[in-house]
């Protein structure tokens, strides 16, 4: 079953360690941003269903945090629970004049926060990624990609679709240097190179999903979807690159310092895939 991530955005080491703690071991996946500049990072990077968002930041306060995402299309519905250690009843209201779905005051019970996130979620049964459509690429997102590969495996396919993703490290590179937008544009090109070849392939039915992050997933024929991929990767060989500076380019990587080392060479985009033999 896939695992609710949620981002923990707070400059308390030690709050932070607690919260991980409680949430790592219900099997949530735990992100952390230690300032307000971090969390916008952190959110197109890893794309958390939930925040729980300290107030008093470095960099970037709270609630200008939470307002800035909540009129964000693209993020305005992930749900924010807003940390703080004032109780005042003007701080509650100016955490709802931004957008914030709750409020939780420091000292607080680990355990409340557990219970409020799992409701904010939609309970247990609720499953991670659960959105319609993905807002990016407008793609269908977790329910009909599940539908579609169950409908593949009761059909007795071995091989029930192919996993189309860049690296992570690469992509957040790429991310870091030249922006997320930029980032988002090639996700784009990726899913629009994949939807003009299955209009290609004329009369055969495919199916393309997008979940979180950086995966797309493609089902259909085993033998023809894998050709349709295998295709959109040649064609995205030629484009990818030139997203990418000449320098960039021309080297074959970004090199990513590392303090006091020479640096680390990152490679450039390359859309990778592998089989889907199971449901997830």
């Amino acid at each position: 079953m896939a695992r609710h991530k949620i981002l923990i955005a707070d400059d308390n080491v030690d709050i932070v360690e607690i919260l991980r703690m409680g949430f790592e071991a219900l099997d949530y996946d735990v992100v952390v941003a230690r300032d307000g500049e971090e969390v916008f990072a952190k959110v197109y990077l890893a794309r958390p269903e939930l925040i729980l968002l300290d107030i008093m930041m470095p960099k970037i306060n709270g609630y200008e945090v939470c307002r800035r995402l909540k009129t964000d299309a693209q993020y305005r519905q992930i749900p924010i629970v807003m940390l703080t250690a004032k109780s005042q009843d003007m701080d509650k209201a100016w955490g709802r004049e931004v957008g914030a779905d709750a409020y939780v005051t420091k000292p607080f019970d680990p355990e409340e926060v557990e219970q409020l996130v799992e409701k904010l979620l939609g309970g247990k049964g609720a499953r991670a990624g659960e959105v319609e459509f993905h807002p990016l690429t407008q793609l269908p997102g977790y329910p009909q990609v599940r539908q579609a590969l169950e409908a593949r495996k009761s059909a007795g396919a071995s091989i029930l679709g192919y996993r189309l993703f860049f690296d992570e490290t690469a992509y957040e590179v790429f991310c870091q240097k030249y922006g997320s937008v930029k980032g988002e544009e090639v996700l784009k090109i990726a899913a629009g190179i994949l939807q003009d070849e299955i209009g290609k392939m004329g009369g055969r039915v495919f199916f393309l999903g997008h979940l979180r992050n950086q995966d797309l997933v493609l089902i259909g024929d085993s033998a023809a979807a894998r050709t349709l991929a295998d295709r959109s990767l040649r064609e995205l060989e030629k484009l990818l690159p030139l997203r990418y500076d000449t320098h960039d380019r021309l080297q074959g990587y970004i090199l990513r310092r590392a303090s006091g080392g020479e640096g680390e060479r990152i490679p450039l985009l390359c859309l990778q895939m592998e089989e889907i033999r199971e449901v997830f």
